[in-house]
């Protein structure tokens, strides 16, 4: 009876997860140690994105993309906001109204503090000197690494728009005036508009400092690395994960039931 009760607790407290369905993908898999990627300081850009048709619309539950991070940590020992391997930084998703293909109006932003790590040093083998070798012997100048936004929660239709926008020296929606690793971080690419998993691309989005949001006429030839998440349709919420007072109900009634079997053993 006491180990029934103890079930009975653990499944009313439980609280419910929702699965995921992906609805977009041009994500490389396995990703590479590196691949081309769009840097904002050096070639003036503050936000790169694109226009998309997903395989659905639905609740967004995780927006995650490809990066490059092409700073090393010799570059900023002194740099305030290190972190190990690596530093924090903020960056900014929006998302617009892609319906018939066009961009449309803004319909969610968030900035989040997203974790940037640094590349590996310099490999004195590798041709110049200043590139690193991965685990195939590769040489690259930038690491491709990933960030993510999650959980997010916006009802989006299936056409969209989004670009991600972050600040450096000298460019950004609000520059920092003074130089950051930020500098060196770019924007994972995949070149042309196909490449999807899941989903299509329909154009290139970016933002020069010189003016505002454009859709891509066809010169830029890139599209930006992103996965896109829904809530399940029709899920649910199946997926069960133990909440914190769970955990402590079931440390207790194991600890009892160790307790009761340590005094029966005693008394025999």
């Amino acid at each position: 009876m006491k180990r029934f009760a103890l079930s009975a607790v653990l499944v009313a407290v439980a609280t419910p997860l929702a699965a995921q369905t992906t609805v977009y993908n041009n994500m490389y898999n396995p990703a590479p140690g590196n691949y081309v990627s769009q840097g904002f300081e050096c070639c003036q850009v503050q936000a790169v994105g694109g226009l998309i048709s997903m395989s659905s619309g639905g609740t967004l539950e995780v927006a995650r993309f490809g990066m490059s991070s092409w700073a090393k940590a010799s570059d900023w020992v002194g740099f305030g906001g290190n972190t190990g391997a690596g530093f924090t930084a903020p960056i900014t998703l929006t998302i617009f109204d892609g319906t018939g293909g066009t961009l449309g109006a803004q319909l969610f932003t968030t900035t989040s503090s997203q974790y940037i790590p640094y590349r590996p040093e310099a490999d004195a083998t590798c041709p110049g000197g200043t590139a690193w070798r991965d685990q195939t012997g590769a040489c690259f100048n930038g690491m491709a690494f990933e960030i993510a936004f999650a959980p997010i929660g916006w009802l989006l239709p299936q056409d969209i728009g989004y670009v991600l926008s972050y600040n450096t020296q000298t460019v950004g929606y609000n520059p920092t005036g003074t130089p950051t690793p930020m500098n060196s971080i770019n924007v994972g690419l995949l070149a042309g508009l196909g490449g999807t998993t899941v989903g299509s691309t329909i154009n290139a989005l970016y933002d020069m400092t010189t003016g505002g949001m454009t859709v891509d006429d066809g010169s830029y030839g890139y599209s930006t690395l992103a996965e896109f998440r829904i809530v399940s349709p029709g899920s649910g919420g199946q997926d069960v994960v133990p909440e914190p007072a769970t955990m402590t109900l079931l440390a207790t009634g194991l600890a009892g039931m160790a307790a009761a079997r340590r005094r029966k053993a005693k008394r025999s």
